[in-house]
């Protein structure tokens, strides 16, 4: 049966995922119209660095929510006894 996170897990999960896409996507748009407008490659690693890099940075920021989020309002959408 499908739960969705709550309380402590929502706000590391989101921020792990926001970040890492925002900084992700672009760098592999970017790459991806280097390849078609001027038919360069760039180096053997280097899209599996612009996957590995932002999540690392990623972990950091979740690390970061994680330890300075607050306890949810009582009956709001992160309260486990919500539910």
């Amino acid at each position: 049966m499908y739960k969705p996170l709550t309380y402590p897990e929502r706000k590391p999960v989101m921020a792990f995922l926001a970040t890492w896409l925002g900084l992700s996507a672009p760098l592999l748009l970017v790459n991806y119209s280097i390849k078609q407008q001027w038919d360069i490659e760039l180096g053997y690693y280097a899209v599996e660095a612009m996957i590995v890099i932002p999540a690392i940075i990623a972990v950091g920021v979740a690390f970061f929510v994680f330890l300075h989020q607050e306890p949810p309002e009582p009956g709001s959408m992160d309260d486990p006894e919500g539910w």
